[in-house]
């Protein structure tokens, strides 16, 4: 039987960042662990019984940015797999694919009279593509693969 699941991250997608190095040894960000941590708990609040896939897996992860600053995809993904590993699967090493959205907030918002003006703090998220509201969030799609021939 194939399994899927889905689950949403709330907050701002954070990307993983690089270890530092004090004395010869690797020291993970508190950030990253803090983000990872906040990933991990998303996924067990909606699957607490969930027995981690052994099979090969395709993801699907969409970022809803709450800012413009640039961010590398790839380091938001490495986050949320990192985090998944030995959790929603055995080991990040199982995804044989991985589509990656991020939805940046549009630039520009309804004025008062009903023309565009500027972004402004405290204004609404808006996606950029279809000029839906939303809120910050990960949402993350994982789904086992029956065969790959």
């Amino acid at each position: 039987m194939v399994k899927s699941v889905l689950f949403t991250s709330l907050g701002q997608p954070k990307p993983k960042k690089r270890p530092r190095v004090f004395h010869g040894r690797g020291v993970t960000p508190v950030e990253t662990v803090e983000a990872e941590k906040q990933v991990r708990d998303a996924f067990l609040s909606e699957y607490p019984l969930w027995e981690p896939l052994s099979g090969p897996v395709d993801v699907k992860i969409a970022f809803y940015m709450s800012d413009r600053r640039r961010v590398d995809w790839d380091n938001l993904a490495k986050l949320v797999c990192d985090a998944l590993n030995g959790i929603a699967f055995e080991d990040d090493a199982q995804i044989v694919r991985c589509v990656v959205d991020k939805i940046l907030p549009s630039r520009t918002v309804a004025g008062a009279n009903g023309r565009p003006r500027s972004r402004r703090t405290g204004d609404p998220l808006t996606s950029e593509r279809t000029g839906e509201p939303y809120e910050p969030r990960t949402e993350v799609f994982i789904h086992e693969r029956e065969d790959l021939t």
